[in-house]
């Protein structure tokens, strides 16, 4: 089945957050960076995302969704920092990757219009694979890790429970690696989607030993 993919409204942020919350709630990295509050801790992360993605990819890169059907539910989210300070990506701000505001490509690609959209007020949170609030002795060595040339960096994916293993994820990841020209870096914060990176070409940087297993481990495409 065919996969559709665009860059999630402002509207359907709250909705994106809400799957990779419920996909990370039980992570391990994730336990480690973002503690339990008490209460409902999907409740918690999916506030936790939803400002993190207002405050980062959807303001500073892209957050792809993926449904099956045009006007479908979104099955798969997608985040992803541009580089820094410039978004060069193929998308709603820039739609042919050699173009310019001054010299606009003559066959721009198409995408769907992304809103206007006011910097949110509240407080800016901890992401997870940013910072580690409680300052984890990994943390510097994460950002170290970080390459120092413009790269895009892929903060969260995650896929609805009852579309996994359907190519979701795998759509995602072939969308966007498809449209950028710098380098990609992640962490893998399981075995699994070490597996899922590694056949798209990312390459083992380090272990950034956030859990006792070593995980999650930093990433990147050459």
């Amino acid at each position: 089945m065919s996969v559709i993919i665009r860059p999630a409204l402002r509207e359907e942020i709250p909705a994106c957050a809400a799957i990779v919350a419920a996909a990370l709630r039980d992570d391990a990295v994730v336990e480690a960076v973002v503690p339990r509050e008490g209460g409902d801790r999907l409740r918690q992360l999916t506030a936790f995302y939803t400002a993190g993605f207002l405050h980062g990819a959807f303001v500073s890169g892209v957050v792809d969704t993926a449904r099956r059907a045009e006007g479908g539910p979104i099955l798969g989210v997608a985040a992803w920092i541009a580089p820094s300070p410039h978004p060069t990506e193929p998308g709603p701000e820039h739609p042919d990757k050699n173009a310019s505001p001054e010299h606009p490509s003559p066959n721009p690609r198409p995408e769907h219009p992304r809103p206007e959209h006011p910097r949110p007020e509240h407080p800016r949170p901890e992401h997870p694979r940013e910072n580690a609030g409680h300052q984890h002795p990994a943390a510097g060595t994460k950002h170290r890790l970080r390459p120092t040339r413009p790269h895009w960096y892929l903060s969260d994916i995650a896929v609805v429970a009852a579309a996994r293993r359907g190519g979701i994820g795998s759509a995602l990841l072939a969308h966007r690696l498809g449209r950028i020209s710098e380098p990609a870096y992640l962490e893998a914060t399981t075995p699994a989607s070490r597996r899922l990176y590694q056949r798209f070409g990312f390459e083992v940087v380090a272990a950034l030993h956030l859990t006792p297993d070593g995980y999650p481990v930093a990433m990147l495409t050459r």
